[in-house]
């Protein structure tokens, strides 16, 4: 786990047209460095269906143990990070709205989170880019104004000149079958000790999507809109190009969705 301290950054940018540059407090929070792995998911799953009736829980994908976990929808990855803190005898952030109870089973969209408890969460959009960006303010990248496979997993296109690729996937991690993930870890982190900002998998975050939300967001600790139809995810994947890779850049899915380019990572409130 790092800490990320508390204070104020530039979250978007317009180096490239497609985000709203405004500045944003974020609150210190403590997140995990790396996505979470394959392995890790499995233990704790079967743990929490064994353990604590979380009956629905899908056994996850992976290509390898220390690979992240893909395939993982929004509602399955809360409702395993719930899993997890109850494992883990913490009190579990994510409460069903319509019945007030633990979010164990089910796929409702109303579902409510417990900021002040110390279970583990998923990281709102502006906790991820704070973390993503590790200090660096309106560049394009976590690493700077451009990417390469030298430093992230991503599919590469030099068609953009801040991508210095080379173009396809990234031959070190190329091998059938798909995804082409990396272990997690595999490249630098960045200045703040977070691993896999930019390319191996996406992550979904807690916010609903709105294309207007920068327009009238708080500028403390924003959290999203209240209702909404898709979700956020950030960072880009195996098979994204670089323009998906750019920290400001904002992507969404149906919390139903789990296809091969998608992950989380984890927030644990430590009181």
């Amino acid at each position: 786990m790092m800490k990320i301290q508390a204070g104020s950054f530039v979250m978007g940018d317009a180096l490239d047209g497609t985000s709203l540059p405004h500045t944003v407090w974020v609150d210190a929070f403590t997140c995990e460095e790396n996505l979470v792995t394959f392995g890790l998911w499995a233990k704790v799953a079967a743990l929490a269906r064994v353990e604590y009736g979380y009956s629905d829980l899908t056994p996850g994908k992976g290509k390898a143990e220390q690979h992240p976990v893909h395939s993982v929808s929004f509602r399955q990855a809360i409702k395993w990070c719930n899993g997890r803190s109850e494992v883990e005898g913490l009190p579990p952030c994510y409460t069903s709205g319509e019945t007030g109870e633990v979010y164990r089973w089910g796929d409702t969209d109303n579902v409510r989170c417990a900021w002040d408890v110390p279970g583990y969460r998923l990281l709102t959009e502006a906790e991820w880019e704070k973390m993503a960006r590790g200090g660096l303010d309106k560049k394009r990248f976590p690493s700077g104004d451009e990417l390469s496979q030298k430093v992230a997993n991503y599919r590469g296109q030099t068609y953009w000149p801040y991508d210095k690729g080379p173009s396809g996937y990234n031959q070190k991690f190329a091998v059938d079958p798909k995804p082409y993930t990396s272990p997690v870890g595999s490249f630098a982190p960045n200045a703040f000790g977070a691993f896999d900002l930019a390319g191996n998998l996406q992550e979904w975050c807690w916010d609903w999507y709105d294309l207007g939300y920068y327009k009238v967001s708080p500028q403390k600790d924003p959290r999203g809109p209240d209702t909404g139809t898709v979700r956020v995810q950030r960072g880009g994947a195996w098979n994204s190009y670089a323009t998906d890779c750019r920290v400001a850049v904002r992507l969404s899915a149906n919390p139903g969705t789990a296809g091969n380019y998608i992950g989380f990572r984890c927030v644990q409130n430590r009181i």
